[in-house]
């Protein structure tokens, strides 16, 4: 069901509905924030972000939960800091700068995407988001298998496609492609329930993989390079977590009373990229 308000469109489900209509969205309510993935499109969220930071997310019931994929992950990581505000200008500025004299390999993306990454995140604000009193930040990868661990274009793109086909059948089919990772800092239980179909691996989130683990989640195939060696996970290719995850439609496991929040730039819920 949707309500119209002042130029937003509210979608919710039937209990989430009835909470906003009897009291408003109350912050105190807000247990997981949402972020999906998207490419550029996040630039139509970053008014909005900045709104929220300005005093929503401050109230909301901690710990409150960041669960990003993809450019939703490498916005938390800048809402996650002690001073997001600031954080999430230099993150714009940095991404809207990006240049390239031509076609761009996957190698030179992967270098210009560590450099706006360099922009906003350092050894400190890691340490504030992994320290953060109130906050929790997970972050949506995937581990790749067989031809979608290639860097070789014309396999990777045979892989791709295969998993576009399986998907078609069953989204269940993603499985036999990519392993659906999470890397979270282990604080909190991540509000998430069992996923048979689709199950999440676990991993933790610390000052030595964050930035390997977010770059990860925004190597998308064929346009950057995929990310291996991430410090305590499992040995492999690690990819953009929109593969499986894109638009976050995740099995989330809250009590009837909470809910979540997802600031989304389009009217429609896409599971994965594929």
């Amino acid at each position: 069901m949707k309500h119209h308000h002042r130029g937003f469109i509210v979608k919710a489900g039937p209990r989430a509905l009835e909470i906003i209509r009897d009291e408003g969205l109350r912050p105190e309510r807000v247990k997981v924030v949402a972020g999906a993935a998207g490419g550029p499109k996040w630039l139509v969220l970053y008014p909005l972000d900045r709104l929220m930071l300005s005093g929503f997310y401050a109230r909301c019931g901690a710990p409150l939960h960041f669960i990003g994929a993809s450019i939703g992950a490498w916005r938390f990581a800048a809402l996650c800091q002690k001073n997001p505000a600031a954080a999430l200008d230099r993150f714009r500025d940095a991404y809207i700068h990006q240049t390239y004299e031509h076609r761009p390999t996957p190698a030179e993306v992967t270098a210009e995407s560590r450099r706006v990454m360099d922009a906003y995140v350092d050894e400190e604000s890691i340490a504030q988001i992994l320290d953060h009193p109130d906050y929790r930040l997970g972050i949506l990868a995937v581990q790749c298998r067989h031809l979608t661990a290639c860097e070789d274009s014309g396999r990777l793109g045979l892989g791709l496609a295969a998993a576009a086909l399986a998907n078609l059948v069953s989204r269940s089919g993603l499985k036999y492609f990519f392993r659906r990772c999470l890397f979270s800092d282990g604080r909190n239980a991540v509000p998430l329930a069992r996923a048979a179909a689709l199950p999440f691996r676990q991993f933790p989130l610390n000052r030595h993989n964050f930035k390997d683990v977010l770059l990860a989640s925004g190597s998308i195939p064929l346009v950057m390079s995929g990310v291996q060696g991430i410090d305590g996970s499992a040995a492999g290719v690690y990819r953009d977590g929109g593969m499986v995850d894109y638009h976050l439609d995740l099995p989330y496991r809250l009590d009837s009373s909470s809910l979540v929040l997802m600031p989304h730039f389009t009217g429609r819920i896409i599971p994965g990229w594929l």
